[in-house]
């Protein structure tokens, strides 16, 4: 058998066979084909393309990657050479990619082998489709064609010619039998580490999909899938997942002559019976997965099987997921509308700690979307040769899945004689953040999160939260932290609240004047000697507290201003100044405590009238009460919060609505003023009213996320609702339909909120969870602008005139955490 080796100069084809004192001939099942070679009195040149005949037909064609050129003492020049096939043209970066969902993994292959022209791509199968979304940024070409490969079990090859090959490995289907008789040696080895005879699949729910094992299945690998839940498709990827794992598992090589070679007529991806007893395997079946070629010895060394450590194919696995995950037949989701949940397995990978990670966008810098824009001699960003104006961006989609929250952009920059403006976009081109101006110098932007720190909310923060009907407990139960929150109905069936912050409060002045101070024990309402809570409107002051269903109030009163007709506390449906109340007062002569009520909004005040009541001899402080028994409203005072004296009674059915407010009042009458503890008793527990209202702005917020399980007596799934409250006739509502037995993140587009009144994002006072059965709940940051999606960085510069010194952009972070 004649070869011929030989070199192109540009011109013409140069034989470089009669120099040639060595050469090796190398396939791998997940690289490129590799000539290595020597050459004596003779050289050849990095990038020069090279070929390999037999009997004149190529077996070989690539490109001069590596020379090693030696003459030491004595011996004759050398020059020893590595060449590639034109697969190693692929080594190269692809700037941006987006293959949608369907999109074949042959139209991928075919896509980046678009990159080189000439390249035949009539033998690229169109193979399984991408399960979603794939989107591929500053990778190598290459390093994504094998990832395909090994995704849908193909062969990649390219041959002779510049035909690329994306083929099917045929598994399990023997085109040979290699036994004793014709090989001149053979090696075994097995890293029980990597083998893996059985694969298990699990899909949603915990339920196993498909197991599928070969021989004794003792050495099984699991594999979680919580989107999986079609059969097929996953028995389709253990089948793939097994032969890989074959692949690893364990290794023959085997040399046998050229002819044994030529006449078992078998290549790469081809399954052979082994029958060689002397190294332990009898009727094995195994796969071809390389072949070193020597030809002037004429004879094959053979690898079946798998190496026993290929590091980088072992990383990207561990990198990058199931191979198999990326590509098969679509699946169906049960989800609720605008809600993404995620099950136990997804989420117990960021139980762990966290890590803070960072794309480098650094000279010369990577630019997308450019318009009027080029890099310096340094690398940075500035304005073309006569524009005033242009932009590029910088964008990042981060390839976790352990992904937690995006939390900042920094950049460096210099203005020259113009102006940057920095805008932070999704990928739908929606604004999360515009900055311009001197805001630009600070270098850095922080995204907007809440709460600010991780888990603030949830871990051992029973105390800052507030209750009715129910419990909430801090428990050694959580997801993502050691403590988390556990709700509990005092009926179950009926719906409780938990609310946060723990006490929220309003300060209203019906007339206009007023105001409230805090001291360190004592809030003081002082009305500035004007308005009533009388007749058909109010004009007294207030300040307001949330009730969520209490049926028991109790506040102090220190300093009453005693005077007449001065209203304490009281019971309101609103914050509007008609509101149906109930308040305890002091009569004409500040002589008895009683009662006055407003029945419906817009109705006329009454009040039982004067020297009703009970008795009041004058001592401060005391307390004063309001306690629902069996549908009445009755109200009470005390000297010592021990011994209650009533005071009267009234239907909670003779009011047009519930009561949704607790307010510490004052009026007009006297100096105008009255004095309150700080403290105040819901339902027999002490609260702390704060100094401010802790009002949030969450007008930039785009997602709400939620860790919850669910525990019901029955084993049923159940709903509990969300609320964002403005006040407590205007609040923002979702339901969310929580596992039971199951902890699953939650993510909720807060746009898809249903509105109860006119609620406004950006006066948010307080968030309400209501849940009829025991809840357990965790997370990490509840309110987010963006989750693991696409971020641009938008800059555009801008200068007043052509011949004015350009703006200049010298690197772009982003930085994120993910779970480890």
């Amino acid at each position: 058998m004649a070869l011929k080796l030989e070199v192109w100069n540009g011109s013409g084809w140069i034989d470089k066979t009669d120099s040639c004192v060595s050469l090796r001939r190398q396939i791998r099942s997940n690289g490129v084909e590799e000539l290595d070679g020597e050459l004596v009195k003779d050289v050849v040149s990095v990038g020069q393309e090279i070929r390999l005949k037999e009997d004149d037909q190529i077996v070989f064609e690539g490109i001069v990657y590596e020379v090693d050129r030696r003459h030491r003492g004595r011996d004759v020049e050398r020059c020893g050479f590595k060449a590639y096939d034109y697969l190693i043209k692929y080594d190269r970066h692809v700037v941006y990619r987006l293959y949608q969902t369907g999109t074949k993994a042959g139209e991928i292959i075919k896509d980046l082998a678009s990159l080189e022209d000439g390249v035949d791509v009539s033998n690229v199968d169109d193979g399984d489709s991408l399960l979603s979304p794939w989107e591929i940024e500053n990778q190598k070409a290459l390093d994504v064609m094998k990832s395909v490969a090994r995704g849908v079990n193909y062969w990649l090859r390219m041959k002779p010619g510049k035909i690329l090959y994306f083929k099917p490995k045929q598994v399990g289907s023997a085109k040979a039998t290699i036994t004793d008789q014709i090989i001149l040696d053979a090696e075994y080895s097995e890293d029980r580490w990597k083998l893996k005879n059985r694969v298990i699949y699990v899909g949603a729910g915990g339920e196993i999909l498909a197991d599928v094992s070969e021989g004794a299945g003792d050495l099984p690998v699991v594999v979680h899938d919580p989107f999986l839940t079609d059969k097929e498709e996953a028995e389709r990827r253990a089948k793939i997942r097994l032969a890989l794992n074959k692949e690893y598992g364990r290794s023959l090589r085997i040399t046998m002559h050229q002819k044994d070679f030529k006449d078992l007529g078998i290549d790469l991806g081809d399954t052979c019976i082994i029958n060689l007893p002397s190294v332990g395997l009898e009727n094995e079946n195994m796969v071809l997965l390389g072949i070193e070629y020597d030809p002037r010895s004429l004879r094959y060394r053979l690898e079946f099987g798998g190496r026993k450590e290929l590091l980088e194919d072992w990383l990207d696995e561990q990198i990058g997921g199931d191979a198999a995950r990326r590509f098969g037949q679509a699946m169906t989701l049960p989800e609720e509308t605008s809600t993404l949940t995620y099950s136990l397995e997804a989420i117990a990978r960021i139980q762990g700690e966290s890590r803070y990670v960072k794309y480098w966008n650094k000279p010369p810098l990577t630019l997308y979307n450019v318009e009027n824009i080029q890099l310096n001699d340094d690398g940075y960003a500035v304005l073309t040769s006569g524009a005033t104006e242009g932009s590029f961006e910088a964008k990042i989609l981060p390839p976790s899945e352990m992904f937690i929250s995006f939390m900042d952009v920094t950049w460096g920059l210099d203005k020259g004689d113009g102006s940057v403006t920095i805008t932070i976009l999704r990928g739908d081109d929606s604004i999360v953040k515009q900055i311009s101006g001197d805001d630009v110098d600070e270098g850095e932007y922080w995204f907007d999160r809440l709460p600010r720190r991780e888990g603030e909310w949830f871990e051992g923060a029973a105390s800052n939260w507030g209750k009715s009907n129910g419990d909430v407990s801090d428990v050694t139960l959580g997801i993502l932290h050691p403590q988390n929150l556990k709700l509990t109905p005092d009926t179950l069936g009926t719906e409780m609240t938990a609310y946060y912050p723990r006490l929220t409060s309003f300060e209203r002045h019906y007339d206009g004047s007023g105001s409230i101070s805090f001291g360190i024990d004592r809030v003081t309402v002082d009305s500035f000697g004007s308005g009533d809570f009388w007749g058909y409107n109010d004009g007294g002051s207030a300040l307001f507290i949330p009730r969520y269903g209490h049926k028991e109030v109790v506040v102090e009163v220190l300093d009453p201003g005693a005077s007449k007709w001065r209203r304490m506390l009281m019971l309101r449906g609103s914050l509007a100044s008609n509101s149906r109340f109930l308040a305890i007062l002091f009569d004409g002569d500040a002589s008895h405590l009683t009662l006055a009520w407003r029945k419906s909004d817009g109705a006329k005040a009454e009040w039982l009238g004067e020297d009703t009541g009970s008795a009041w001899d004058g001592t401060t402080p005391f307390y004063l009460k309001f306690r629902l028994e069996n549908g009445v409203w009755k109200a009470y005072w005390s000297k010592d919060k021990e011994n209650w004296i009533f005071i009267g009674e009234k239907n909670a059915s003779d009011f047009d609505g519930d009561f949704n407010y607790i307010g510490l009042c004052a009026t007009f009458h006297g100096n105008g003023k009255t004095v309150y503890s700080r403290g105040i008793w819901l339902d027999d527990e002490r609260y702390f009213i704060p100094d401010e209202n802790p009002s949030l702005d969450l007008s930039w917020a785009k997602y709400m996320r939620l860790y919850l399980y669910g525990d019901h007596p029955e084993a049923k799934d159940f709903s509990v609702k969300i609320r964002l409250h403005t006040d407590a006739d205007n609040y923002y509502e979702g339901t969310i339909n929580v596992k039971h037995g199951t902890w699953k993140k939650y993510e909720v587009l807060v746009s898809s909120l249903s509105q109860v009144g006119s609620p406004n994002l950006s006066n948010i006072n307080w968030i309400s969870i209501l849940t009829p059965y025991e809840l357990l709940i965790d997370g990490d940051y509840v309110f987010l602008p963006l989750t693991r999606e696409l971020v641009r960085v938008k800059f555009e510069l801008s200068r007043p005139s052509a011949d004015a010194d350009s703006p200049k952009i010298k690197f772009v972070k982003i930085g994120w955490r993910e779970g480890t």
